[in-house]
């Protein structure tokens, strides 16, 4: 299934007005204001692939139930498909 979303790497950049761009090499995908979230934000591209690799394991390492199901939720939300995990 190809994705919807922007794809990565995600950067930020600072502009004029102290606000934080992040760009991919496509186009920009948003600006925020705070600079605590960047790290967050731009490693988004890499933390949902990471997690759609995971969910596509055979048979996945599973600490617990309720957190694999959390995973496939968060990765469900991120294609855009709400709760349908």
């Amino acid at each position: 299934m190809e994705s919807k979303h922007t794809p990565g790497p995600w950067v930020s950049t600072e502009d004029q007005l102290g606000h934080y761009v992040i760009d991919s090499e496509q186009n920009v995908v948003g600006c925020i204001f705070r600079e605590r979230d960047i790290a967050l934000i731009t490693a988004a591209p890499e933390l949902f692939e990471s997690a759609k690799r995971l969910l596509n394991c055979p048979s996945p390492v599973r600490q617990g139930e309720a957190e694999f199901k959390a995973l496939k939720a968060a990765v469900a939300k991120a294609e855009g498909k709400g709760d349908q995990a």
